[in-house]
């Protein structure tokens, strides 16, 4: 008896790309995938790419690439992506969104939801959540619920801190090494004053 390995998948699509190919012109079955990996590209637009119908893709979807988003979750996954390319345009959120993904990696790195999309001002990463504060605002005080606060400063620098730690001009900058540290216990009202910076 034969045992199904990852490769059968593969090999039961080689008839089908070749039969696909031959009728859409060479390589028009890897651009099919590729096309219905972008969320942001409806099913109507791809079918004007192969001069066939929307159903037509719909149908193509279902039948050969089943894990592939659907209609609906394709249209939820663009949502959620234009958000969080609307995130990137914020220069305080771009520059922390630099500073973290040298240190932790983007995938590490979520989007706290709000009613009207994103905040810009508070981040996660992992299940820690972090505030977005600018060290050049005039006030620097923070009361909220926030394990950490990421501060930007002048010069492309940073302070990253614990919520309620206390900082001092010598504070270590431009490291995320406060994460190491034990976290304040979640809920707690946390109040950070900054003037020394």
């Amino acid at each position: 008896m034969r045992t199904h390995t990852s490769t059968d998948s593969h090999d039961a699509h080689i008839p089908r790309r070749a039969i696909f190919d031959d009728r859409y012109g060479e390589g028009a079955f890897d651009r099919l995938l590729k096309l219905l990996g972008q969320p942001c590209l409806s099913f109507a637009a791809i079918g004007d790419q192969f001069g066939v119908t929307r159903e037509r893709v719909r149908q193509w979807q279902q039948e050969w690439f089943p894990d592939t988003p659907t209609g609906l979750q394709r249209r939820r996954l663009c949502a959620s992506y234009r958000e969080k390319r609307r995130l990137l345009l914020d220069p305080l959120f771009r520059e922390f969104h630099r500073h973290a993904r040298c240190s932790f990696g983007a995938e590490r790195i979520h989007p706290v939801r709000s009613r009207r999309g994103y905040r810009t001002r508070e981040v996660r990463i992992d299940d820690v959540v972090i505030a977005l504060r600018d060290a050049t605002a005039p006030s620097l005080r923070y009361r909220g619920r926030a394990d950490f606060i990421y501060f930007r400063l002048p010069g492309g620098e940073f302070l990253f801190v614990a919520a309620g730690a206390p900082v001092s001009a010598n504070h270590p900058r431009n490291t995320f090494a406060a994460l190491d540290a034990p976290v304040a216990a979640a809920g707690d009202a946390f109040t950070v004053k900054e003037q020394s910076l």
